[in-house]
Order: C-alpha cells, then sequence, then structure tokens
C-alpha cells in the first residue's frame, strides 16, 4: 500500500495513531477500522500478502500464523513467528520516541531522511561530528516547534 504525504494516520504496525493535524480524523478513524475491523481479513490482507514482512498488531493473529507455520504454512520463516515476535517484544524502539508521545516529527526524522542525512554527513562525507549534531538539533528543534506552535 502507497501512502500520499498527507496521510492521516501511522499504520507501522507497532503502534497505530491519528495525528491532532489531520483535517479529517473521521475518515481517519474509519480508515484504521477498516484496517482492523475483521482480523482474518487484516492477517490475510495486510501480513500474509507481505509474506509476513508485517507482522500482526493481533495477539490473536499472530497465534494463527503459529500454528499455520506449524502445519508447514510458511517454509521461508525459520522460527516460529509467533515466538520470534515474543523474544523480541520488548526491543524495539516506539515511534513516541524521544517525545513521549505519538508525533509527526518523530515520522519526519525517521522515514523523512533526517537521521539518514546527518548519519551521511558525519559517515560517509566526514564533516565535524559536533556540526552535524549541532545542525541536527537544530533542525529537530524547528520541526518540534512547527508541529506544536499552532
Amino acid at each position: 500500500m502507497i501512502y500520499p504525504d498527507a496521510f492521516p494516520i501511522d499504520q507501522g504496525d507497532e503502534s497505530n495513531f491519528i495525528f491532532s493535524s489531520t483535517p479529517y480524523p473521521d475518515l481517519a478513524k474509519d480508515l484504521l477500522y477498516n484496517f482492523f475491523g475483521n482480523k482474518e481479513n487484516y492477517r490475510q490482507g495486510w501480513c500474509e500478502q507481505s509474506q509476513l514482512y508485517n507482522l500482526p498488531v493481533l495477539k490473536s493473529q499472530m497465534q494463527v500464523l503459529s500454528e499455520n507455520w506449524k502445519q508447514g504454512k510458511y517454509p521461508f520463516m525459520g522460527m516460529d513467528p509467533y515466538e520470534a515476535a515474543m523474544r523480541t517484544k520488548f526491543h524495539t524502539t516506539p515511534m513516541a520516541y524521544p517525545l513521549g508521545e505519538a508525533s509527526s516529527v518523530m515520522e519526519d526524522l525517521c522515514w523523512g531522511w533526517v537521521i539518514n542525512d546527518m548519519v551521511v554527513k558525519a559517515v560517509i562525507k566526514g564533516e565535524d561530528f559536533d556540526k552535524v549534531i549541532d545542525e541536527f538539533q537544530a533542525k529537530l528543534e524547528d520541526m518540534v516547534r512547527e508541529a506544536y506552535e499552532q
């Protein structure tokens, strides 16, 4: 599924939220309901169609995947996907970090090439680390100010 830039929700598997800045919150709520309203359709359409790249956020559907795996349905999985998810469930960084709440700022930092650009400047181009960190800090402050000063 391809999302336009102004997409009203984040459907990032580990968390789903609607930004307060969306002009259509009710439509965004309907969209989330359409994703998850039918657990079976969600698992088959979103998770299985991605060859389990998108593991389900619903525990009941992870258990279905586990049963299917035990019956040999997903030979490309080296271990039970439910067990793998349970082993690593506390090792992910939620998108709310470091602001402590869901934010379009974190989405922009992680998916908008801000962090990538910082790494390229420091590691590939060999720019001064302190200068790159200061630029990144200023960029982050600008992004937070823009998102919250309305």
